[in-house]
């Protein structure tokens, strides 16, 4: 059985980094998780965000945006995973407009079993050079546009998910190579180099599987069912 160290809904305003909403949203995680005793085996994380629009955003801001605050709380100011994002083996999130808004969070010793991404494949490829190191990666991006099946409707909610090979540190969401291979999808989810349409991905999952992934990352973009 997986040993959950903690599983509840922490109510609050979820806000993006470097956002004004995001020191309050912040101290309300650390507020309520405050008395949780952080276990260290612990080294998976399950989200899923209730939110508001935003302006600009109908549905809402960038999901991995979401996921940066969060993993600032339980590693940097509770001590959570060795107090080091590094040692954060797989996360998945979600998010959907629904009230009250906030945040369940679970995090447990063992991966979960199935996934969230579950649709109309429109990626689903091994990428085999170098991780990029930017949003504007064009080797990258033109891997995407030559491997896709073809654009995302323009109307379709997403789901990405991402296997890494080796460790790969998928708690820093802000500077990370998460955040680069996703805003090189920019072919597929659309928008521009720099500037993707990735607040539509509205489902994403990320795991570290040495041994088990061929290639540098293995890229899943989905369709997600209405």
């Amino acid at each position: 059985m997986t040993e959950v160290a903690f599983d509840g809904f922490v109510r609050g305003v979820p806000a993006p980094f470097a956002t004004a909403g995001e020191r309050p949203w912040k101290n309300a995680m650390q507020t309520h998780l405050a008395a949780v005793r952080p276990l260290s085996e612990a080294a998976f994380v399950e989200l899923a965000f209730a939110i508001a629009p935003a302006t600009g955003y109908a549905v809402g801001a960038d999901l991995d945006n979401f996921c940066e605050p969060v993993f600032s709380v339980l590693a940097n100011r509770l001590g959570w995973f060795g107090a080091s994002r590094p040692n954060i083996l797989a996360f998945r999130a979600r998010k959907r407009l629904a009230e009250p808004t906030g945040c369940r969070i679970r995090i447990s010793a063992e991966r979960w079993q199935g996934s969230w991404v579950e649709g109309v494949d429109l990626l689903d490829e091994g990428w085999h050079g170098h991780l990029p190191g930017s949003a504007r990666d064009a080797s990258f991006a033109r891997w995407v546009a030559a491997a896709m099946s073809g654009p995302a409707p323009t109307w379709a909610a997403l789901g990405v998910d991402l296997r890494f090979s080796g460790r790969v540190n998928l708690g820093d969401i802000a500077t990370g190579p998460l955040k680069h291979v996703i805003d090189c999808l920019y072919p597929l989810l659309g928008g521009v180099a720099g500037a993707p349409n990735d607040a539509r991905v509205s489902v994403l999952e990320a795991a570290t599987l040495d041994g088990q992934v061929s290639g540098a990352v293995h890229v899943r973009v989905v369709e997600l069912p209405v």
